[in-house]
């Protein structure tokens, strides 16, 4: 066990490091010998050293005879093994040194351990830093060289992305050169399109080698308008106006091209492999084969939402010829207005002089706030352009007849056209007949709000009244069973959203059915699919004066998804039943 000049000069020790940062000392006693731990670390708290004592009984005891040293043993994960052993000899030769049995060598090591291992630290510290900026300067060279490598890589001639050589398709025939991911686009809107493959850039038609396609495999994703959005091929295809509509991005490869730096140009071929639709490549306007697109405002108003958009020269001259069209359809939609409200106006003074003495029976006859005197109006007004809408999605004779309409839903639409100074546009809605009875007697109704609706074919574009304009029959005619729907009345308030080729009223207040358009037949191209609808006349727009806010038809963008709430029976029409009342 330790003697007592031992067991003081441990605990003097023990003073002299407890509040060292550098040192940590540890000691403990048996019967025939004491040991002693010391840790040494940097100011960072790492550990530099570590150092075993163990004390003989005869060391430093009164008495002794001849001077028995501490044996000792060192640790470190940082140095090497000659700094230890430096550093081990140094102690041997300071025991020898002070050898004579009196002196206490335990204080001597320990200090001067404790400097050297502060400058162990220091030496360990700056080649770490010399160290990590080597690493540094090695990974700036790394750099430097990777980009020279990058910057030697050849650009992809569609979308001017650096192309590895693994990744790297070369035309021969033009010497184009194309990455794998333009490769997989371009050949996948062709082989849906029914093309032959050729380059992608819009001046160039050389065809893709038969090797290259056979790598590409079959086209599996017709969604890849994003990819082709952001390269040069983007001037090579169009969307789909009737996909577009429904929310579904469709890239269709004209069947014929047009001179793409033009000011005018002629009819553009496309047909949709999606949703069958034929349409003009140029100004998403129904066929119009021998005429030019802008030769009718409509189809210039068409032309200006059109994505990809024209060239900027042909799509400057659309948007002239746009806003001509814009400028008379306000114009006539004002007179309109202002004929309809001045009808309202006569029924209010006629139902006021009713109510002063009149039959009660004259007045609920009337009760309808001059709804029926408007419907005439409008009908005197459009029923030509009406009819031309129609004939192109229904064969045969085009009957127009006006619905049998509660006299509630027509006076709520009059209130809401008396309380709204906004333009009044007329549009098609298209369901199922079973659903004829409840909608007359209840009003087109937005699924959910207080009633028992429930939405079937989706809400692409939020809840609401999904309705076609005038020059799109051929989208509500994608919601119809049998060659008849109906032609609504639509205000232009802030409660109606313009999406591509459609309206979705959010009121149903601001809607109201005024006639059923009936065919005697659906109108089918040759493939047996979609009808390619014949052109309509410009969309008759109403608009009063002082109006804001509203937006027209013609220049708002977006695609076209349709709802459709149905409770009737199958088989059965309800008088008052459910309705269906977001298709368009």
């Amino acid at each position: 066990m330790a003697n007592q000049r031992q067991c003081d000069e441990l605990e003097s020790l023990q003073a002299m490091y407890d509040t060292s940062d550098g040192v940590a000392l540890s000691w403990s006693s048996s019967a025939t010998q004491v040991q002693v731990g010391a840790v040494f670390s940097s100011v960072q708290g790492e550990e530099i050293l570590r150092l075993r004592l163990r004390l003989p009984s005869s060391y430093l005891a009164e008495g002794a005879g001849e001077f028995s040293p501490p044996h000792f043993g060192l640790w470190s994960a940082l140095l090497s093994g000659s700094d230890l052993e430096r550093l081990s000899n140094n102690m041997k030769e300071m025991s020898d040194k002070h050898g004579a049995g009196e002196e206490e060598i335990l204080a001597v090591w320990l200090e001067w351990l404790h400097e050297e291992c502060r400058n162990a630290a220091e030496a360990i510290k700056a080649t770490r830093e010399a160290e990590a900026c080597r690493a540094m300067q090695r990974q700036d060279l790394e750099r430097a060289e990777n980009i020279a490598k990058l910057e030697a890589l050849p650009d992809c001639s569609n979308c001017h992305v650096k192309v590895a050589e693994v990744d790297r398709t070369h035309l021969d025939a033009c010497g184009h050169i194309l990455c794998r991911t333009c490769v997989r686009a371009v050949v996948q809107v062709h082989q849906l399109s029914r093309k032959p493959v050729c380059c992608p850039l819009p001046s160039c038609v050389a065809s893709i080698p038969a090797e290259i396609l056979a790598g590409v495999g079959q086209p599996r994703d017709r969604t890849i308008w994003p990819r082709v959005s952001k390269t040069k091929f983007r001037n090579k295809v169009v969307l789909c106006p009737g996909c577009q509509d429904r929310g579904v991005d469709t890239a269709v490869l004209p069947a014929t091209a047009f001179e793409h730096g033009a000011q005018q140009a002629n009819w553009c071929a496309c047909h949709c492999y999606h949703c069958g639709l034929k349409f003009c490549g140029i100004c998403r306007s129904p066929p119009h084969e021998g005429e030019e697109c802008f030769s009718k405002l409509d189809r210039a108003v068409r032309a200006t939402k059109r994505t990809p958009p024209l060239p900027p020269a042909m799509l400057e001259f659309a948007q002239q010829q746009a806003a001509v069209c814009e400028k008379a359809e306000a114009e006539k939609g004002r007179r309109n207005a202002e004929e309809a409200r001045r009808i309202a106006e006569q029924q209010a003074a006629e139902e006021a002089r009713i109510a002063e003495g009149k039959a009660a029976k004259e007045a609920r006859r009337l009760g309808d706030g001059g709804f029926e005197r408007m419907r005439q109006q409008l009908r005197k007004s459009h029923e030509s352009r009406i009819r031309g809408a129609l004939q192109g999605v229904f064969g045969g004779k085009i009957v127009l007849n006006a619905v049998p309409l509660s006299p509630a839903v027509g006076k709520q639409f009059m209130e809401a056209l008396q309380a709204n100074p906004v333009e009044m546009r007329l549009a098609f809605h298209g369901t199922n007949p079973a659903n004829y009875g409840s909608i007359f007697e209840r009003g087109l109704l937005i699924p959910g709000r207080g009633n028992e609706l429930k939405i079937i074919h989706g809400a692409a574009h939020g809840e609401g009244v999904y309705t076609a304009n005038l020059d799109a029959a051929w989208l509500s005619r994608g919601f119809c069973i049998e060659p008849t729907m109906l032609v609504c009345a639509v205000l232009q308030t802030c409660k109606v959203k313009h999406v591509m080729d459609a309206m979705i009223v959010s009121d149903a207040a601001h809607v109201v059915p005024l006639f059923e358009g009936v065919g005697a037949s659906f109108s089918v191209d040759r493939a047996g699919r979609r009808p390619a609808v014949a052109p309509a006349p410009a969309i008759p727009a109403t608009k009063v004066l002082g109006s804001a806010g509203a937006a027209p038809a013609s220049t708002v963008p977006g695609g076209q998804d349709a709802a459709e709430a149905v409770g009737a029976k199958a088989g059965k029409t309800a008088k008052k039943g459910p309705v269906t009342t977001a298709t368009a």
